[in-house]
């Protein structure tokens, strides 16, 4: 039991020491890739999704989870409260956001939300495996960079996630599987 914590620790202490050896610059750069998951959200609000995937709120709601949560756990991650929410919001709601336990919590919405999606889309078309899987391969390329202490390199492997990811998710909700 006492491995698995330490293990745990060692986890989340990786995910805060990515915003260290980033500039604010890198930092707004790489939390701004969660922008194509606001746009996914707005193109299936506004045009809807395909017919085959079933009725357009549902997957109005799981882009919004999607977005949502990888922009917020994101925001902690590289310690953007501060710079961003500083002189809108009292410092005291911004204390806990730093914490190991919301932290944990917002690391488990990110996965669940972006997994549960992904699974209700394979669900739906089981041909869209194609396109989900190939961004796949820029997120865990970026846990193992952000886990051997390669900032940099992570928050370019993991953007890329985002951006190929919110992509792929365009392609299946809103276009289709047919070959291109």
């Amino acid at each position: 039991m006492e491995a698995g914590r330490v293990e745990a620790h060692r986890e989340l202490e990786s995910h805060l020491s990515v915003a260290r050896p980033l500039t604010l610059a890198q930092r707004l750069l790489f939390w701004s890739t969660n922008l194509p998951y606001w746009a996914l959200l707005a193109a299936v609000c506004l045009r809807g999704a395909r017919p085959a995937m079933g009725p357009a709120p549902v997957h109005c709601v799981a882009a919004f989870a999607v977005a949502l949560s990888s922009s917020l756990f994101h925001m902690v991650q590289l310690r953007l409260g501060g710079p961003l929410c500083g002189r809108c919001c009292p410092t005291a709601c911004l204390k806990h956001l730093g914490t190991p336990a919301c932290l944990t919590r917002l690391i488990v919405a990110d996965v669940s939300c972006a997994a549960g999606y992904g699974a209700c889309l394979l669900a739906w078309d089981a041909a869209s495996v194609k396109w989900l899987l190939p961004p796949l391969l820029f997120l865990f390329g970026g846990a193992f960079l952000r886990r051997q202490g390669q900032a940099v390199a992570y928050a370019v492997a993991h953007g890329l996630w985002h951006l190929l990811s919110a992509a792929a998710l365009a392609k299946v909700v809103l276009l289709g599987t047919f070959e291109v």
